[in-house]
């Protein structure tokens, strides 16, 4: 019977699909697909299991599990995706390049705008491919941080940029 009420309460809210969408406003909207979803209210956690396929309007982020950390308004706070490896791509519109990364935990902190990458990390930039243990990406100031270990060494692979002459 508690397992009934629970799935009447899901019905209720909207959250029995497999796939959600969480418009709050367009700077935090995700539209997620995902094999099973839990919420959790007390917690204001939403939990994506199963081949989890994250978009936003300038992202996509794809795992095995996704956890979606909301305040009180339903705002994404943080999200957590993790997998054998995660994969989360982002578009930037006055930029010319993506952002593409996977590790097997992706953490990104949407108040800091930070974004963590952890365990066989990997990063392309454009033509510039980065990887390490642990890499950090600051979207704000557009900084990156690879963190190694005498054991896992940091490497980074630079590209120089196309000039054009002036006529």
């Amino acid at each position: 019977m508690r397992y009934a009420n629970h799935l009447v309460w899901l019905l209720s809210i909207g959250y029995i699909s497999s796939a959600i969408a969480i418009r709050s406003d367009l700077t935090n909207y995700y539209d997620v697909t995902a094999e099973r979803t839990d919420y959790n209210r007390e917690q204001q956690r939403l939990i994506f299991t199963g081949h989890v396929i994250a978009k936003r309007p300038d992202s996509v982020i794809r795992g095995d599990q996704l956890v979606l950390y909301l305040n009180a308004k339903n705002k994404v706070q943080k999200l957590v995706c993790t997998g054998q490896l995660a994969h989360f791509t982002m578009h930037f519109a006055e930029k010319p390049y993506l952002l593409q990364g996977e590790a097997q935990r992706i953490t990104y902190d949407v108040t800091k705008q930070l974004t963590w990458f952890n365990g066989n990390a990997h990063i392309t930039r454009g033509p510039h491919q980065l990887s390490g243990p642990a890499l950090r990406y600051h979207l704000t100031d557009n900084t990156l941080q690879v963190n190694g270990t005498p054991q896992q060494r940091t490497r980074i692979i630079l590209q120089p940029h196309d000039v054009e002459t002036a006529s």
